[in-house]
């Protein structure tokens, strides 16, 4: 159950929760419920995504009569078949359970950011005893990372486990696109067209290299609330900037540019970061979050959260090699990959439905 899965609507919404729902349904029998925001609803009921059986309703958790209507939804769910584990990812997935916890054992996949911000001892009185009693009722919590595992163990006594994303390796022998040295420096950014996201710093960034005289280019791929002042205010300096991609135009950019940005505040996995090592791209990044443990000196640099700093880190990933970027990439792969993924999920359920 989340309100994060893609829609005709917006399509990118969530693919790492549908990446996460076709492993599992190598396993088991998975059905998903999702309740989507109204802005994402495509009009489809009932929907076969890759073979998965959806169940979805535009309700908005955050209302709690929304959320009451979810837990009637939810208790006509269970009793359509039979469900052996109830499986929630994100925290919003867990306000229908505040009164009443489900009566079967249950698991919750933690990816949202904004969880660290709930954990904050500057929060209100109200929202930090809601935010304890809805990570209380899993029996198991799993995050991501172990950054985003501190703010969820900082909200419940319960047990915690950390299981990263999936990490899908480009396909062997894929060709680079890559021009020769010399030519224009191609940069990409991957990412929600907004504030979180730093679209802002990689314009502002391409602008600085092209004042110091170096010839770049900027590709943004993603889709968001700001897609059209992206558009607007880069459009003077040739920024391409297409709106939401599948995946194999996402891997032809990564293959075809010379470094890749991350101007982002913060990030509790940041998929996108180890695909851009694993198809030879450096990695420009800023911010906090898990992200910054997978890059080492010779594959990336971390940098301040300024345009300056940003163009700065450029000029330097853009002379590391290629080749180190892809090693550290495919390590990384290696240890998020679908086989142990599926092996560590595995293992939860066994344990929540044997106690």
């Amino acid at each position: 159950m989340t309100t994060w899965f893609p829609t005709d609507r917006i399509p990118g919404a969530g693919s790492f929760i549908a990446r996460d729902a076709l492993a599992l349904a190598e396993d088991h029998d998975v059905a998903v419920l999702h309740f989507t925001p109204p802005e994402w609803d495509d009009g489809r009921r009932t929907v076969s995504w890759h073979g998965l059986d959806v169940r979805r309703m535009p309700l908005d958790l955050r209302r709690p009569a929304q959320a009451r209507r979810a837990r009637a939804e939810i208790e006509r769910a269970l009793a359509d078949r039979p469900v052996d584990v109830l499986h929630t990812m994100a925290a919003p997935a867990l306000l229908p359970f505040l009164v009443r916890r489900p009566g079967l054992p249950w698991v919750h996949t933690e990816h949202w950011s904004g969880v660290r911000n709930l954990a904050g001892t500057g929060r209100s009185r109200l929202v930090r005893p809601l935010a304890r009693r809805a990570f209380a009722g899993p029996g198991t919590v799993v995050a991501v990372s172990d950054y985003l595992a501190d703010a969820v163990r900082a909200l419940r006594t319960g047990p915690t486990e950390v299981i990263g994303n999936i990490v899908d390796l480009p396909a062997d022998g894929a060709v680079s696109g890559r021009e020769p040295r010399g030519s224009a420096l191609r940069l990409l950014g991957v990412g929600t067209v907004n504030e979180h996201k730093g679209w802002r710093l990689a314009v502002g960034a391409l602008s600085s290299l092209r004042d110091a005289g170096i010839d770049a280019r900027l590709t943004w791929l993603g889709d968001g609330p700001e897609l059209d002042e992206l558009r607007r205010v880069g459009g003077p300096l040739g920024v391409v900037a297409p709106g939401h991609q599948p995946h194999e135009r996402v891997r032809a950019e990564m293959a075809a540019s010379d470094v890749f940005l991350l101007p982002t505040r913060s990030e509790t996995f940041s998929l996108v970061t180890v695909e851009a090592l694993a198809s030879g791209l450096p990695v420009v990044a800023t911010g906090q979050g898990a992200h910054t443990a997978f890059l080492t000196p010779e594959t990336g640099v971390v940098v301040a959260r300024d345009a300056d700093a940003v163009a700065r880190g450029v000029q330097v990933a853009a002379a590391l090699r290629h080749d180190d970027a892809r090693a550290r990439g495919r390590q990384l792969a290696e240890r998020f990959s679908e086989a142990r993924f599926r092996a560590a999920y595995r293992d939860v359920y066994e344990r929540v439905t044997r106690s």
